[in-house]
């Protein structure tokens, strides 16, 4: 398939990186989005030789678990060199895309990468562009464009991806998608602590377990450790289908709360339910009717539909 790609000229590789979302049907899928747990990342020995680029905040990035083995970064090992020659099916998963970056890389030509994903593929595409700048490939990053990304990492996470990779992050939200705000905190069980124990009780479940590793530290400061953080610049879709512009378009780490929730509209839900109906879509029609808009603003069909229609308004 052949892609225009804008701002890339003919003497350049325009690579683009696309993770998929989850299956419905996996649930090994749904158990690595529900894996809220931190992960330490500990790079390998050829990841980050210069670890002086990314300070203060590598050292204390931490990722959801689930999405950091969905990865491979599980297989990592901080003290072995990785050979991504040594490539085969069952290789980690970011082991098989630098395989492929690597005979690009030895072209003559320059390169420039885009990532993109939706909702697991686009926690993926923001943890892939993660390790793309440990691995020196920060100036070949030309945007990481993601549709209905949940939380990826913690605060230093945050901090660090804003700061190497600023308003290269394009993240969009759809109206009152729910994905977009979880994980709120990092809970020590694999999955369901959060849907069987009320918030309060949870968050306290996660500051006790972090209090065992700093034991000296603040309460908000743990409070600090054990939320998930927002990076990049935010692209927020309106009940209208509209682009919505304000001030927190463009500002620093954010809560996954603080991201402003359109609550439950009865006249923006019949609203969908009838132009469904008018498009002969049976299966949308019933799950407009069967489920909230907080999960149904997550169909990758919402987004590209709405997207496509914002872009064409802005050419005219």
């Amino acid at each position: 398939m052949v892609v225009n790609i804008p701002n890339v000229s003919s003497n350049e590789n325009a690579i683009i990186i696309a993770f998929r979302g989850t299956e419905p049907t996996s649930l090994v899928q749904w158990m690595t989005d529900a894996s809220t747990n931190f992960n330490k990342f500990r790079p390998a020995s050829d990841l980050c030789d210069d670890k002086s680029k990314y300070s203060p905040y590598i050292e204390n990035v931490e990722i959801h678990a689930g999405f950091y083995a969905a990865l491979g970064l599980d297989q990592l090992n901080p003290g072995e060199k990785i050979n991504h020659q040594e490539v085969t099916l069952n290789s980690a998963m970011f082991r098989q895309i630098f395989h492929a970056l690597e005979e690009f890389k030895q072209q003559s030509k320059k390169t420039k990468i885009f990532v993109t994903g939706h909702s697991l593929g686009a926690a993926l595409a923001s943890l892939f562009s993660y390790i793309l700048l440990l691995c020196d490939y920060e100036s070949s990053i030309a945007g990481v464009y993601t549709y209905g990304q949940p939380l990826v990492g913690n605060l230093e996470y945050a901090k660090l991806m804003n700061q190497k990779l600023g308003h290269r992050v394009h993240r969009w939200v759809n109206h009152s998608d729910i994905v977009t705000r979880i994980p709120i905190i990092a809970l020590p069980s694999v999955a369901g602590t959060l849907a069987s124990t009320p918030y309060s009780q949870a968050l306290e479940i996660a500051i006790n377990e972090k209090r065992k590793q700093h034991p000296n530290a603040s309460y908000q400061d743990l409070l600090q450790k054990v939320h998930y953080y927002h990076h990049g610049l935010r692209f927020k879709i309106d009940r209208l289908e509209n682009l919505e512009n304000n001030e927190k378009l463009d500002q620093g780490p954010i809560l996954g709360f603080e991201d402003r929730l359109d609550l439950l509209h009865i006249s923006y839900t019949a609203e969908k339910t009838f132009t469904s109906l008018t498009q002969q879509n049976v299966t949308r029609t019933v799950a407009w009717i069967g489920a909230p808009p907080e999960i149904n603003d997550h169909f990758p069909g919402e987004y590209a539909t709405k997207i496509k229609k914002i872009v064409n308004s802005n050419k005219h």
